[in-house]
């Protein structure tokens, strides 16, 4: 889910806080249990930087300076100090601004959509109104689960697609159940 969003999700993450690429990746590591790759994170950087929407300060030098300069001791660990870090423009900040027009605007498609769905079978929209409200104000449902919800529904989706599901339903359905009396209990 995030990967195609990658672009957005660094900007937001630029608007709280100045951040090299090394942070960003932690920080989506923590927070959203997701760690995207060097060759997903710093294209994307790049390309922010060149288009005027981050701009970059370097600690020192050495991020100026080509991987086979000579002028780096080969010796001498990198230190965490020897960044690029990265801090978002207010051209940044218009098209990020844009980004959350375009999720409020799907967002409430969504919740049209459904209200029409619930006329028409008679179910609660409540949920999805509570999601979709979350989802304005830039809190993604789950993201904290995010990995873990991923992997049930591969495995879901494994078993459908192996035609395991329908021979394996009940013990598929007991897992779950104990899975949701268990999360009851939390308090």
């Amino acid at each position: 889910m995030l990967r195609g969003h990658l672009r957005t999700v660094v900007l937001t993450v630029l608007e709280e806080k100045d951040m090299s690429g090394s942070e960003i990746v932690s920080m989506l590591e923590k927070d959203f249990g997701w760690k995207p790759s060097p060759g997903s994170i710093y294209p994307i950087l790049n390309a922010i930087e060149e288009e005027g929407l981050a701009k970059v300060r370097c600690v020192d030098d050495t991020c100026n300076m080509k991987k086979d300069s000579k002028k780096i001791d080969s010796n001498k660990k990198v230190s965490s100090a020897h960044k690029k870090i990265y801090s978002i423009t207010s051209k940044g900040k218009s098209e990020l601004k844009l980004k959350k027009k375009e999720r409020n605007e799907l967002a409430d498609e969504i919740v049209k959509v459904h209200k029409m769905m619930a006329s028409i079978y008679d179910v609660d929209t409540k949920k999805v109104e509570v999601l979709t409200e979350n989802l304005k104000k830039g809190k993604v449902p789950f993201m904290q689960i995010h990995k873990e919800t991923e992997a049930l529904n591969a495995e879901l989706f494994r078993l459908m697609t192996e035609n395991k599901l329908d021979k394996n339903k009940n013990k598929v359905k007991k897992i779950i159940n104990i899975a949701i009396s268990d999360l009851k209990k939390i308090k």
